[in-house]
């Protein structure tokens, strides 16, 4: 996942915010200021409020690029290429170009992420209990709770969160293929999404608010676990073949060109389907054209 806004770069990985990472700093900021904190700490003003929430919601995905930052640093360990973080809706995901990797380093690369959580949640802790005062005091109750929160949730065995990343290493370790681990890491995941948005949806019969959240990151894990499964069977598949033994001829053909412009030109070639590889903003496209009824079936290739 290259797309976001590129904010800066931390020992030669590039960090990038996402669109969804902004609706879902203003979403939090409001539910902080406006229940979380009036609820757990009174006495504030509505503005000192506002200033905890917007300063607590910010020093989480601190806490998320942390959290990415320790499965890259592993992963350069393990001399695989880091080349991007990414912070979005829910989470954020590191750009690492290999993903047949050996099961032991996958294991450890993503049980890094939670360890670290653990390990920033005590010490926000600590911070809470012995250090710090006044408004900062509910700003690090709330980081400790959450990131204790985020290293139990990243522990649950669903791809593609670190404890199913974990699982599916250990599947791979065990079943010697990387499509067969996947899908069952992928099914596991599906189950527990599901599992989530019935008790999302349960939960907003007892109480207003927690139940949207349980609805809503079910509903991104559930759809996350099959798009992660079909980028590796997509990949699986395609490292098998050569491009000459699906392809006869390359050409770069002009981009302006239309489709009826290009089977006028290169339909006599008697074939029936013509392959493109394309790029935009969002990736690789990879298009198969009918020759026949000039139908195009496009399939996003990241």
């Amino acid at each position: 996942m290259n797309g976001g806004t590129k904010i800066g770069r931390i020992a030669g990985i590039d960090i990038r915010l996402h669109l969804s990472w902004w609706f879902i700093l203003v979403l939090l900021s409001w539910s902080l200021a406006t229940s979380y904190f009036p609820l757990q700490f009174k006495g504030y003003s509505v503005g000192w409020y506002w200033v905890m929430g917007v300063i607590a919601a910010v020093l989480l995905f601190v806490s998320v690029l942390l959290h990415e930052l320790s499965h890259s640093f592993v992963a350069r360990w393990k001399n695989i290429e880091v080349t991007s973080i990414t912070l979005f809706f829910f989470g954020g995901v590191a750009g690492i170009t290999k993903e047949d990797m050996k099961p032991q380093d996958e294991f450890m690369m993503a049980i890094a992420g939670p360890l670290f959580s653990l390990f920033l949640g005590g010490l926000c802790y600590v911070m809470f209990k012995f250090v710090v005062v006044g408004i900062w005091l509910p700003i690090f109750s709330y980081l400790y709770q959450l990131n204790i929160t985020l290293a139990v949730f990243n522990l649950l065995p669903a791809f593609p969160l670190d404890g199913g990343r974990a699982f599916r290493a250990v599947l791979y370790g065990y079943m010697k293929d990387l499509s067969k681990a996947t899908k069952w890491a992928a099914i596991v995941s599906r189950g527990f999404a599901m599992l989530m948005m019935v008790l999302g949806v349960v939960s907003l019969f007892i109480d207003s608010g927690s139940g949207v959240w349980f609805i809503l990151l079910g509903g991104f894990l559930y759809f996350l676990a099959g798009v992660s499964y079909e980028q590796v069977l997509m990949r699986q598949t395609m490292m098998k073949y050569w491009v000459r033994e699906v392809m006869s001829e390359l050409r770069v053909v002009d981009p302006t060109m239309t489709f009826f412009d290009f089977f006028s030109q290169y339909g006599y070639m008697g074939r029936r389907y013509f392959m493109f590889v394309m790029r935009s903003f969002a990736g690789f496209w990879i298009c198969v054209l009918c020759n026949q009824c000039q139908y195009q079936c496009s399939r996003w290739f990241c």
